[in-house]
């Protein structure tokens, strides 16, 4: 059909050149008929694209990293003409398993297509056709039309969390920097040690106010207790993602996974975790149980990596005020360590131990870091469970 398009072009404006020296009726009246074809064959091909029916379904809206769910597509042609080499662009969560459906569709037909979709990485994406080829039945014009140009368009939307790897067995029982020592306490409102005194809030039971003190100054106050609180395990997540493209969403995985698999372990072994990204904006995330792990790895799915400037010790120490404790590890993820010197030595001012597990994308890579830190780097592909039961 390409060999007409040429020939084609070459008679239509032959002929209005002919018609212009001439001036003979015959000659603008195959330049017209021609253009009109031309223009007929354009007006069909927008109406199909901007109305033709379709069914686009997904075999789960949620998946975890390395689950395959199932995009399910048809494409119906209600028209009473064909769809004569139709091509769909689909678009998956890798741009490389990116596909074209190619085919031909008769008239008061459909067609349908069952495709199986990797969930390659974490993050929330959106799957499903994005352009749609057509071409008429002379092969005179090409259409290349993005869908997102159709205001009721949208592509189905996929959530992954990041897989939490299981920890090697050699952390199992004993594990060297993971392990937290020692008791901890936090205010509380009922326990046995008083702790101090703090204005009434709406809600707060008669036992807690305190009486005296309340008479003593005309105004109500409760009673603050102390209890020993389980150790957390702090998790700093650098959202300044230095890389670009696909590049920075397998670094970004690879930081997910890692806090997703430390998370599992301390929640499992009965500690809170307490998770916290470097841009202010993006609030914290704790957990006290195994029950709010759901909790952080969707906080983890959701996490954008669209922060600028990286992270800096003042807004670090201010974020986790009271949160650090002496001894105890706090575990700093990025993809550029070494822009982050100055947030290491502020831990490590505080006496928690420092460990840096960063994502090593170039092989090679090795940057320089603060007496005192653990550094782990995390290669893509590597095994982050089998990587962190070796280093830590």
């Amino acid at each position: 059909m390409k060999r007409l398009r040429v020939p084609y072009v070459i008679v239509m404006a032959a002929s209005l050149f002919a018609g212009l020296l001439t001036g003979m009726r015959v000659y603008f009246l195959i330049f017209y008929v021609q253009l009109f074809l031309l223009v007929f064959c354009i007006a069909v091909i927008v109406y199909t694209v901007a109305s033709f029916a379709y069914l686009q379904t997904i075999s789960q809206e949620e998946a975890v990293k390395g689950d395959t769910v199932h995009l399910h597509l048809e494409i119906h042609n209600e028209k009473p003409y064909p769809f004569t080499m139709m091509q769909v662009h689909v678009q998956a969560v890798s741009s490389r398993e990116n596909r074209v459906l190619s085919f031909h569709l008769a008239p008061k037909a459909s067609i349908s297509f069952d495709l199986p979709v990797a969930c390659q990485w974490r993050g929330e994406t959106g799957i499903g056709m994005s352009v749609v080829e057509l071409r008429d039945m002379f092969g005179l014009v090409h259409i290349y039309f993005p869908l997102n140009f159709l205001p009721y368009y949208r592509p189905r939307r996929l959530l992954v969390f990041p897989k939490a790897e299981k920890l090697s067995l050699s952390m199992v029982g004993n594990p060297r920097r993971l392990q937290v020592r020692g008791a901890l306490t936090q205010p509380s409102d009922s326990g046995n040690d008083l702790y101090g005194l703090q204005d009434y809030r709406p809600g707060d039971t008669d036992r807690q106010i305190h009486w005296k003190v309340s008479a003593a100054h005309n105004a109500l106050y409760t009673k603050w207790y102390e209890r020993e609180a389980r150790p957390q395990c702090i998790i700093l997540i650098d959202d300044c993602m230095p890389f670009s493209g696909e590049e920075g969403k397998v670094a970004a995985d690879l930081l997910c996974c890692t806090a997703a698999s430390l998370s599992r372990w301390a929640l499992s072994h009965q500690n809170g975790v307490l998770l916290c990204a470097g841009s202010p904006h993006i609030p914290k995330v704790q957990g006290e149980s195994f029950q709010d792990y759901s909790m952080i790895q969707q906080w983890l799915a959701l996490l954008p990596f669209e922060g600028q400037g990286g992270m800096s010790g003042e807004n670090i120490s201010s974020e986790l005020a009271g949160g650090f404790a002496a001894g105890l590890p706090v575990y700093l993820l990025t993809a550029s360590p070494s822009l982050l010197a100055n947030v290491m030595n502020v831990i490590i001012q505080r006496g928690a131990q420092m460990v840096c597990i960063w994502a090593a994308m170039s092989p090679g890579e090795r940057p320089s870091f603060p007496d005192g830190v653990l550094d782990i780097p995390m290669e893509p592909g590597c095994n982050i469970g089998t990587r962190l039961g070796e280093r830590l």
